[in-house]
């Protein structure tokens, strides 16, 4: 690994070119504060600088730079590659994993070639540890990343919510990196299993998650059709989890969506409160010239929509197309 550090950009951290840091965080303004400044840096410091965050829009990353005296606009061309959801899945693959290691691998191959003082990226894909399918393929292209940045001008930041994941698959995710932070400190991380000794332990390490019960589904998953957001809600929506639902869905307003996709194909119960979380969700987005869109709802949800008037006031769409079409202003199917 090269003996060459560079500034973090925050706390006035330096990272070893070649490092892969994990950077678990307790809040969202935490994190956008970390992560603006981590892009920051590398673009005064002459790098390529790839934003690789699902959740946010190319809108929110520009509007952000902007604020802290970094106007795209001005940048050399090419100095900044903004990932988002549509271009990291590439669609809706059955296979997100493959698609994202593609994209960030071509990405990065192109960007070694452009001249630049190194490459610097940052990634979340918090959401997809959440889904089970590709969790083994995530753990272990977390594990390869450092294979890939080995001896190369290349630092990679990891960002994980230390209050959405349990501590243990935390802890799991913490182990693919060589170094972490809390957003003051970085240190080496004596947890760190080099690629080759993570891929001989990943059956163990995921009997261990299974069996301390750290793979729980959430109340509710956000997933994207292309660049659209979309929360794929559980079994039960009642007065406990609707708040938390309209948490979730005034975040990704936040970080810069107007448009939403609620999948209730898999929710047998909804309460009034939930009802209620809703007709505000739906309200918040209008209120930012946006729309939310419900996709399938089971035969006894859409009684309950017709009894509540909910479907006058949001549109309900038996096709995953059709509530993009809607969410978007266009005809719904």
């Amino acid at each position: 690994m090269s003996t060459e550090w560079i500034p973090l950009g925050f706390a006035g951290l330096k990272v070893p070119i070649g490092g892969h840091v994990a950077y678990a965080f307790e809040s969202e303004g935490e994190r956008q504060d970390r992560l603006f400044a981590y892009i920051c840096a590398g673009l005064q410091n002459q790098e390529k600088c790839i934003a690789a965050i699902p959740e946010f829009t190319a809108d929110f990353w520009e509007a952000g730079l902007r604020f802290r005296g970094a106007d795209p606009d001005s940048l050399p061309e090419g100095q900044l590659e903004i990932l988002t959801a549509g271009r990291l899945f590439q669609g809706t693959p059955t296979e997100p994993v493959p698609a994202l290691v593609d994209a960030l691998t071509k990405s990065i191959d192109a960007s070694l070639g452009e001249g630049w003082r190194g490459v610097r990226v940052c990634t979340s894909f918090t959401h997809l540890y959440h889904y089970r399918p590709a969790l083994a393929d995530l753990l272990r292209a977390e594990s390869n990343v450092n294979n890939l940045v080995r001896e190369q001008p290349i630092i990679f930041l990891c960002t994980f919510a230390a209050n959405r994941l349990h501590p243990r698959l935390l802890e799991t995710c913490r182990r693919c990196h060589p170094y972490i932070t809390d957003g003051t400190t970085l240190s080496p991380n004596g947890g760190y299993l080099e690629p080759w000794q993570f891929a001989d332990k990943l059956p163990e390490i995921l009997r261990e998650l299974e069996g301390a019960r750290a793979l729980a589904p959430p109340f509710a998953v956000l997933d994207f059709c292309g660049d659209m957001p979309v929360i794929r809600t559980g079994d039960e929506l009642d007065i406990c989890t609707a708040p938390r639902l309209e948490e979730l869905a005034h975040w990704i307003a936040g970080i810069g969506h107007r448009e939403l996709i609620v999948d209730l194909s898999e929710t047998s119960f909804m309460d009034a409160a939930s009802i209620s979380a809703l007709v505000r969700i739906a309200m918040a987005l209008e209120g930012k010239g946006g729309r939310l869109a419900i996709y399938d709802p089971l035969e006894p949800l859409r009684r309950v929509f017709q009894l509540s008037r909910l479907h006058e006031r949001v549109s309900i769409n038996r096709r995953l197309d059709g509530a993009l079409r809607a969410a978007l202003g266009e005809d719904s199917a």
